[in-house]
């Protein structure tokens, strides 16, 4: 079962030292117990990423391997569209909110298996919302949620490795 899509964003930030810390570790346990899907450019995302934070001084190749090896942990399913439709409705999602075609195939695959979406990036969480996604956060649980009184995101439910 999938129960959310996360961007890569979101997956790099758990190895980094960052604001936006708390939020990918609450989409890490979530995802660990149960998959994540993603856009095929999530890897190439992920990885540009990563490598940029240790060109940069952010990480170190050994923080990269260590974060790489918490991610290998979680089912990663990447979600493949047909060019015809991916640079025609991408390209259409783009443009009616502000977004590069990266982040539009985020909203767009949220939008069209109905899951919700953990984002950090307000322009994106804001379209994401305007064609019905759900967005996280607020998990559910939290005080400002109001999908769910349960808190699936609690660590102590996570499944081990």
């Amino acid at each position: 079962m999938f129960v959310l899509v996360v961007d890569a964003t979101v997956a790099v930030t758990v190895g980094l030292p960052d604001k936006a810390y708390d939020i990918a570790e609450r989409a890490f346990h979530l995802a660990r117990r149960n998959g994540v899907v993603v856009p095929m450019i999530w890897p190439m995302e992920v990885g540009n990423a990563l490598a940029t934070a240790v060109r940069r001084g952010r990480l170190t190749a050994e923080d990269v391997t260590r974060g790489v090896e918490r991610l290998l942990v979680l089912a990663i399913y990447l979600s493949y569209t047909t060019t015809g439709y991916a640079s025609h409705t991408l390209l259409q999602v783009a443009l009616e909110h502000g977004l590069t075609s990266y982040d539009a195939s985020y909203v767009n695959l949220s939008e069209r298996r109905g899951l919700p979406l953990v984002i950090i990036e307000r322009r994106m969480a804001s379209a994401a919302r305007a064609v019905g996604v759900t967005v996280y956060p607020p998990f559910p649980g939290d005080a400002n949620d109001t999908t769910s009184s349960a808190d699936p995101t609690d660590p102590r439910d996570s499944v081990q490795a």
